[in-house]
């Protein structure tokens, strides 16, 4: 696969001077084979966008080998770089993927990338599958990611050991079962962040780890991913016995020792003692 990032030092300094099909330049903007990358030189460096554009080739080229190259979007896909996250007036804005299917990044500790892998996933499916189930979705974009991009160190984990931290968040009063992170998604997602995006990434990890990728995608695949039923027709067992075997087991991995210390470390020395917690 070839990545189209080593014309960037011409493109920006003399403006466009190509008008292939997967070299057209202008300012601001840059079109790779699968992307259009745009930016706000003001804001963002070529230096970052070089390095941008190879990565988002690589990311792609990983993701379709997990989900079939059949099951991605033709059309490139709008990437734009926005700048730092963390506005001056305290304001803090996510990546997120519009309805349109544009993956809008922001940096964060320097970086923008953390968050493409999980991002990309839903730009491929926001607009190709019947039925968004939120809840499924971002769990499902959280388990790919870690599949094809586990060395991301930033939101949520910012480089803990997941199973750890999710076992930690298990054990306190505040822990929101995954049963409430579902039928409450809307309410809770962001609200309540590190007590949903954390335990229902480790909950689809288990499961895509488990009973295997195939299975996850059967269900992502189905139509059908708003169906509590489906979780029974596709791994034998409901939606709460599931989550409790995945519970269970979570448990049993480490040492009261080991997540105490690892859970209390995490919310002293990352970013998580900066995000509210829902009690």
């Amino acid at each position: 696969m070839k990545f189209f990032s080593i014309y960037l030092l011409v493109f920006l300094a003399c403006g466009p001077s190509e008008r292939g099909d997967n070299k057209k330049q202008s300012p601001g903007s840059l079109i790779t084979e699968h992307f259009v990358l745009t930016w706000n030189p003001e804001e963002t460096s070529s230096e970052e966008i070089e390095s941008a554009s190879t990565f988002c080739e690589e990311i792609h080229a990983k993701l379709a080998e997990v989900i079939g190259l059949d099951r991605m979007p033709e059309r490139k896909i709008i990437v734009s770089f926005n700048g730092e996250g963390m506005r001056a007036n305290g304001r803090k804005i996510p990546p997120n993927v519009d309805a349109s299917g544009r993956i809008n990044l922001y940096r964060f500790r320097g970086d923008y990338l953390d968050p493409f892998a999980h991002e990309l996933v839903h730009a491929i499916r926001i607009n190709r599958i019947p039925y968004w189930e939120r809840f499924f979705e971002e769990g499902l974009a959280s388990a790919i990611a870690d599949l094809v991009y586990p060395e991301a160190t930033g939101f949520p984990l910012y480089g803990y050991e997941r199973s750890k931290i999710t076992s930690y968040l298990m054990q306190q009063d505040y822990f929101i079962s995954l049963g409430e992170m579902r039928s409450r998604h809307r309410e809770l997602n962001l609200k309540c962040q590190l007590q949903t995006y954390i335990p229902r990434e480790d909950f689809f990890c288990y499961l895509r780890v488990k009973y295997g990728t195939e299975k996850l995608l059967e269900f992502a695949n189905s139509g059908k991913t708003n169906q509590i039923e489906l979780y029974k027709d596709v791994w034998g067992k409901s939606f709460a016995a599931l989550g409790s075997e995945w519970k269970n087991f979570t448990l049993a991995l480490h040492s009261e020792e080991e997540v105490k210390r690892a859970g209390e470390e995490y919310f002293e020395k990352t970013a998580a003692k900066y995000i509210p917690i829902c009690r």
